[in-house]
């Protein structure tokens, strides 16, 4: 992932958390990057980010008790255009 950008590591106590937006294309662990404000992360959950606000990949890990769930995720935001 790190080919693209910077890779954001997005879980409770990382650095990252507190990363705040400088333009609309920088990229945080913040929910406002969702548009959801019931965006809960668990403690024990993690995600790394890469992209841009407009454009982003995103992996997710959940420990279960068998292992670990992970999800892929490729996110495109088209806010205020009529089509991508």
């Amino acid at each position: 992932m790190s080919q693209y950008v910077r890779v954001l590591e997005c879980k409770l106590g990382s650095p990252d958390m507190k990363l705040e937006k400088k333009d609309k294309q920088d990229l945080t662990c913040n929910k406002a990057n969702f548009h959801d404000k019931d965006f809960q992360m668990a403690t024990s959950d993690m995600e790394l980010r890469v992209g841009t606000g407009e454009r982003m990949r995103i992996v997710g890990f959940k420990p279960t008790n068998s292992g670990t769930e992970f999800s892929l995720v490729y996110v495109v935001t088209h806010e205020g255009r009529e089509s991508l």
